[in-house]
Parts: structure tokens; C-alpha cells; sequence
């Protein structure tokens, strides 16, 4: 109770639902992108020492990265926009494809999300 009280973890679960509550959990991650998911597990291992400001910094240019070269990046922000579920494959995009821009309708979505603090 005290490590979700400082904000060290971010759930307490009883004992007897331990393995329960880690299954949701796992099934969860399971439906994430694939390529991001083992970077992020990478992420976590390699900079779990780093000073803050400096594993922002990292983050921020994988979460770029994976945006940009990856088809799960594209499809992330096609089915949130759609409001449905993603459907990722782990593809990664090939050269020279082209990086489908905005359409006024997801700039406007975005406007939205960031008026109602969604994001």
C-alpha cells in the first residue's frame, strides 16, 4: 500500500489474485504493437539507471522512430482516429513508402483530444 502510495507501483492486487491480475495484464501487452513492445522492454533494461531527463530524450526519439518506420505506427493512428481496435502486425515500412499525411479530419480529432485533456 505504501509503494502505490508514492507512486512506485501503480496498482496493489490481494495475493490471491497475483497471477489473475498478471495473466490481464500479459494479454493486454500481448495486443501491443510488437516491435515497440520489445523495445520498450529493452528501453526499460538498458536505461532503468539513466538520469530522467536523459531517458525522456531516448524515449522520445524511439517513439519517433517506431512512428515513423514501422506500418503499426500508421495503423495506431488510423484506428484511433477510427475509434477502433488497432489491428498491428509488426511489419516494418518499407523504403521510400511514403508516410501518409494528416487529413484535416485527424488534425481536427487531435484539436479535440487535447481541448477535452484526453491526452
Amino acid at each position: 500500500e505504501e509503494a502505490l502510495r508514492i507512486g512506485l507501483v501503480n496498482e496493489v492486487v490481494p495475493h490471491e489474485r497475483l497471477m489473475d491480475r498478471a495473466e490481464e495484464l500479459a494479454r493486454h501487452i500481448a495486443t501491443m504493437p510488437p516491435i515497440a513492445t520489445r523495445m520498450m522492454k529493452e528501453f526499460v533494461i538498458r536505461y532503468r539507471e539513466a538520469p530522467t531527463d536523459q531517458a525522456w530524450h531516448v524515449q522520445n526519439l524511439m517513439n519517433t522512430l517506431l512512428i515513423q518506420m514501422t506500418a503499426d505506427g500508421v495503423e495506431g493512428r488510423r484506428a484511433f482516429n477510427e475509434k477502433r481496435p488497432p489491428n498491428f502486425t509488426g511489419a516494418i515500412r518499407q523504403q521510400g513508402e511514403e508516410f501518409p499525411e494528416w487529413t484535416d479530419e485527424e488534425w481536427k480529432r487531435l484539436e479535440e483530444i487535447y481541448e477535452e485533456g484526453e491526452y
